[in-house]
Order: structure tokens, then sequence, then C-alpha cells
């Protein structure tokens, strides 16, 4: 036969009040990695990565938060070795919603804004969901290409 066991009220309080340090401190270290706020105060998505070929890296930003309708992205370009911005290439985006098989309506609109930086307008998403963000980069001596998948709410 077991006897029973009486609960110690400082060994509760104890255990919770580390409980909630642990929490606290683990809230605190991941804080930097949130992501960047946009315009409104949001949470936008920063995603970079090489592309494909391995020529070129790639970073997309949404200039606000993503919505059903119009979006805008700042896209980066830059070689990977040097880091150098890659300037005048022909960019091309295509979007795509793969869970549904079907595209964005019409094509976005690519613009250059400065060296190795580019502004991409009239990114539609017709629904929530996950929609993916397809780059394509050439210039007269290199190729590259990237896809990003964002989460439209």
């Amino acid at each position: 036969m077991t006897t029973p066991t009486t609960l110690d009220p400082r060994r509760i309080r104890s255990t919770w009040a580390s409980r909630a340090i642990t929490w606290l401190l683990a809230a605190a270290c991941c804080a930097p990695f949130a992501g960047c706020s946009s315009a409104d105060g949001g949470e936008a998505e920063v995603e970079s990565a090489v592309g494909a070929r391995g020529v070129m890296r790639f970073t997309a930003t949404p200039e606000d938060t993503l919505v059903e309708g119009a979006n805008r992205f700042h896209v980066e370009i830059v070689s990977v070795e040097g880091d150098a911005p890659i300037a005048g290439a022909a960019l091309n985006a295509h979007v795509t919603m793969r869970s549904m098989g079907h595209d964005a309506p019409g094509a976005p609109e690519v613009s250059e804004l400065d060296h190795g930086d580019y502004r991409v307008d009239e990114v539609i998403f017709t629904m929530p969901g996950l929609w993916e963000l397809r780059l394509e980069a050439e210039t007269d001596a290199d190729y590259d290409e990237v896809a990003f998948l964002f989460e439209v709410p």
C-alpha cells in the first residue's frame, strides 16, 4: 500500500516560475528571427535563396502585408561570387498556386529601381493559401531562376 503524498505549495510555485522564465527566455531569443515589419506594422516575409544554377542570390520581400488581390515585391539580385549587384537583368516573374493547379491572372510588371534592385508589381493572389513566386533573371553572361513560397492569409 502506498501512502498519499501532499503537495508543497512552495514547490508548485517554484515549478511554475521556472516554466514561465523558460518561456520568456525562449521568446526573447527567438524574437530577432521573427522577420521584418511591413509598412502597416504586420510581418513581412523575407525570402532569400541561391538560384537553381548557383549563379545568383535572390531576395524577395513583400512591400506590405500579403493580401488577396494585387501585391508588390522588392527583389534584390546579387552574384553568388562577390555579392555584386546584378544590374540590367531581364527579370521575369510568374505566380502559381500549385496546390490548386492554376496561375495568377495576368503577368506581374517588373521594373529596375537601381543596380540589382527591382520592383515586381501586380502580383495577384486570387485566394488565401500557399502561392509560388518564380523569378527568372537573365543577363548577357548568366541565367538563373528561383521559386519562393508565400502564404496569403
